[in-house]
């Protein structure tokens, strides 16, 4: 679905069909959304994501568009960690 969703956005990106309905939106929650999309390939690697993200956090953009960036962010970060790793964040 993910890769097929994909195909079809940048089907539509390249004949200039793409439309762009931009709105606030919650960042948290698309985020969410987002990680909910990939928890299957998350369990199956042994990889948590922790979302430390503020409440009321806004963005003026187009939710597709915004949650296909989202999508491909985390899909490479997946493909690129190994199972059980974790990102070393030092403060």
């Amino acid at each position: 679905s993910y890769l097929l969703d994909n195909l079809l956005n940048w089907a539509q990106s390249q004949q200039g069909r793409l439309k762009y309905n931009p709105e606030l939106l919650d960042i948290k929650e698309l985020i969410s959304e987002v990680v909910k999309l990939f928890s299957t390939l998350l369990v199956s690697k042994d990889i948590q994501i922790h979302l430390n993200l503020a409440d009321n956090l806004v963005l003026y953009g187009d939710k597709n568009a915004m949650s296909l960036i989202f999508r491909n962010l985390l899909s490479n970060a997946i493909k690129f960690t190994s199972a059980s790793g974790k990102y070393p964040f030092r403060r």
